[in-house]
């Protein structure tokens, strides 16, 4: 399983994440060890044991 699917799986959040196609929504920053995925391989890359992952969602606000 994925990390991005177990996370979203126990908070019913897969719909906040994803798109309609099954890729991440263009809003939503993901950062594997201070690095953009779409810097690496995107949603295909790929972790290693004590790879440090970032997701930020969008934030709103005045």
């Amino acid at each position: 399983m994925d990390l991005l699917t177990g996370l979203c799986a126990p908070h019913n959040a897969h719909d906040l994440i994803f798109d309609e196609s099954g890729m991440i929504k263009k809003y939503v920053n993901i950062l594997v060890n201070g690095r953009h995925i779409q810097s690496l391989s995107g949603i295909k890359t790929e972790l290693a044991d004590g790879d440090e992952v970032a997701i930020f969602p969008p934030v709103a606000g005045g």
